[in-house]
């Protein structure tokens, strides 16, 4: 995967969202990881994300507290397994990155953004 196919809010949420999954003693992110993340970033209010939740009338508050508890629910990981600063990402937020660049390729778009 390369990290520069990602735009800086992209790449900001993926790097965030290693800080959620240290705080949650988790072993790896998973795409809930990075979808927290990325609610919580300071101009979210300006990506397509945001319009698009905004349109189904979805409150991105109770959004990112419902995948908070969630991730909360989640099993914790040995110290040893979260310690170091290397960035675990889970098989499936592999695919869903892969993915996320495919359909930007598609559309002819360089990078994957919000």
């Amino acid at each position: 995967m390369d990290f520069n196919k990602f735009t800086k809010n992209t790449q900001t949420a993926i790097l965030d969202s290693k800080e959620l999954l240290k705080s949650l003693d988790h072993a790896a992110i998973e795409p809930e990881h990075i979808m927290a993340s990325v609610c919580l970033l300071e101009d979210i209010k300006n990506s397509h994300f945001y319009k698009i939740l905004e349109i189904l009338k979805v409150d991105i508050h109770k959004l990112s507290d419902a995948l908070r508890d969630y991730l909360k629910s989640k099993p914790k990981a040995s110290p040893m397994m979260v310690a170091g600063d290397q960035l675990a990402i889970s098989a499936n937020t592999q695919t869903f990155l892969n993915n996320a660049i495919k359909i930007a390729g598609s559309m002819q778009d360089d990078f994957v953004s919000l």
